[in-house]
């Protein structure tokens, strides 16, 4: 397990989900020595009206969690490498070397609590589908993260989020062609060419870049607006967005 933790949100079943998972062992994954993936699920007593996590919940079901990833690993030499909540249950996933031990130690933990329903079970998955396809964002979902941490950056810094200001952005491209049509359709939607860019790295996949800027506001719902909608044009363009920057503004 890793330092390396995040989540986001998304819908699972057309119902509203947040996925808490572990980053860091993206790169490991899968990991051979476990190909079978185990998981708890413990019902929520209070869900809020989207079935996620209540406050008056929030610190007994933190309490279970830790004390089910801290056994499980140590009984069970499972790997803890995510969370998901939906429909008014947490659900806790694990990868280990077998089950063996599972429903013991689950039962031991939950019993000795005493406050939730719960159930466990477990199934092989040697190439960890679950973490790798079901769980792991997906590029926009991993965009939406990135906006999250920057805009956090700012607010810690003093910024309001209120002011609209210039917005800078950086995109990659394989040719000179696409690279172009890229620029065609941002110009249409407002943006202000700054420079084209080229690597000087033979291996380098996107060599032909470009970075632009327009006057946007930065607040979170806005600048997900804004890079997604640049990061179907880039994935159009089998290109790569490579992110924003802005200035700190303060009343």
């Amino acid at each position: 397990m890793s330092d390396n933790w995040d989540v986001y949100f998304t819908t699972i079943n057309d119902h509203f989900a947040s996925i808490l998972l572990d980053m860091g062992i993206s790169g490991e994954a899968p990991d051979l020595d476990r190909p079978c993936l185990l998981y708890v699920w413990i019902k929520l007593n209070a869900p809020d009206e989207h079935g996620m996590i209540s406050d008056q919940e929030s610190e007994s079901i933190h309490l279970i969690e830790d004390a089910l990833a801290h056994e499980i690993g140590s009984s069970v030499r499972a790997l803890h490498v995510g969370c998901v909540t939906r429909e008014g249950r947490r659900e806790l996933y694990f990868y280990g070397r077998s089950a063996r031990g599972l429903q013991e130690t689950v039962q031991q933990v939950m019993e000795s609590i005493g406050t939730h329903r719960w159930m466990c079970d477990s199934k092989d998955d040697p190439g960890w589908e679950h973490y790798l396809q079901l769980m792991y964002p997906t590029s926009y979902d991993m965009q939406m993260m990135k906006n999250r941490q920057v805009v956090q950056l700012l607010y810690e810094e003093g910024d309001t989020l209120e002011k609209e200001r210039t917005v800078f952005h950086w995109a990659y491209f394989s040719g000179e062609s696409s690279r172009a049509q890229f620029i065609n359709a941002i110009r249409q939607r407002g943006y202000s060419l700054d420079n084209e860019l080229l690597s000087d790295t033979p291996e380098d996949p996107y060599p032909f870049g470009v970075s632009f800027q327009r006057a946007d506001h930065v607040d979170w719902n806005s600048i997900n607006d804004v890079t997604i909608e640049l990061l179907e044009l880039v994935d159009s363009l089998e290109g790569n967005y490579d992110g924003w920057e802005t200035s700190v503004e303060k009343d």
